[in-house]
């Protein structure tokens, strides 16, 4: 819904197992991708949900080829590793706009403290503390 908020004109979806998509309601602005073809799509932004790049999981590997990652303008990679991981590294050298899911984690604890308290919280003072307990 998000990305149709945002006039997205067309989402691709893949996935190793299409069957996930099955209680979707995929209309005809939306395309299933098998999971051996996610390298042939062109579009100018990747959302990556899957665990490839976790740190208990495959923290190398990247959910498409380097020479595919070119192709994005934005990539919103919701793997939450405190390290940058292969994709966020790439993604620097080609200085494409890259937003981690540690970063996204911490936006959503913003929020979600000034939803519950009715109170904005000091963003510069919270990633210095953040810091300061790492």
């Amino acid at each position: 819904e998000v990305l149709k908020d945002l006039k997205f004109k067309f989402i691709f979806l893949s996935s190793r197992d299409l069957r996930k998509y099955k209680s979707w309601s995929i209309n005809k602005n939306s395309k299933l991708i098998e999971w051996k073809n996610r390298n042939k799509i062109k579009s100018s932004l990747l959302i990556n949900a899957t665990p490839i790049g976790m740190k208990n999981a495959t923290k190398e590997k990247i959910p498409i080829t380097k020479s595919t990652v070119k192709r994005f303008k934005t990539i919103i990679d919701f793997t939450i590793h405190e390290d940058k991981n292969n994709l966020e590294k790439i993604s620097k050298k080609l200085r494409i706009n890259y937003i981690s899911g540690y970063k996204l984690s911490f936006y959503q604890g913003v929020y979600q403290f000034r939803i519950y308290t009715g109170k904005k919280i000091n963003e510069n003072k919270l990633k210095k503390t953040i810091k300061l307990l790492k």
